[in-house]
């Protein structure tokens, strides 16, 4: 031990090579075009459900006058 405590320490840290490559842009691309996908897909129920009503647009009001609230003066 030195004078002031100082510890002995390895040359160099030993590391573990990796045994296989790595692709880190693969599976951020996949998580991508899954959430794309997904957004398609949404998308084309929201359209779907919005354009697929009746042809000539919605019904007419019944002409009922009993249900109308009349302003009394």
């Amino acid at each position: 031990m030195g004078a002031m405590g100082a510890l002995e320490h390895a040359a160099s840290i030993p590391r573990m090579s990796d045994a296989l490559p790595h692709h880190p842009k693969r599976p951020m691309t996949l998580i991508l075009l899954e959430a794309l996908g997904a957004g398609l897909i949404f998308v084309a129920i929201v359209w779907w459900t919005m354009f697929s009503g009746r042809k000539n647009g919605e019904l007419p009001a019944p002409d009922t006058k009993d249900d109308e609230i009349t302003p009394k003066d």
